[in-house]
């Protein structure tokens, strides 16, 4: 790749000035850093709390099976039977 020297100096140029303006440029990276924290803590906040109403449906969902298991089954594990018609 060739050597091209107007690049070369308008990146110095752009790197000198921001160490120039490293006083200047701190509170803006400060705050910009600020805010990405605060964007990154309540997305996560959002993916907990979807997190944790699927957990929620997934129990309720065991809770159902496991009910209607107990329901369909007597007391020596196997499965009921079902319950002659009545006569009328």
């Amino acid at each position: 790749m060739k050597f091209h020297m107007p690049s070369y100096l308008m990146g110095l140029a752009s790197a000198l000035a921001v160490y120039g303006m490293r006083h200047r440029l701190r509170p803006v990276l400060v705050e910009v850093a600020a805010l990405g924290t605060v964007l990154a803590k309540s997305a996560w906040a959002i993916v907990e709390q979807q997190r944790e109403w699927v957990e929620d449906v997934v129990a309720e969902v065991d809770g159902r099976v496991g009910e209607r298991l107990r329901r369909n089954r007597n007391t020596n594990g196997r499965a009921a039977e079902a319950a002659p018609p009545a006569s009328s």
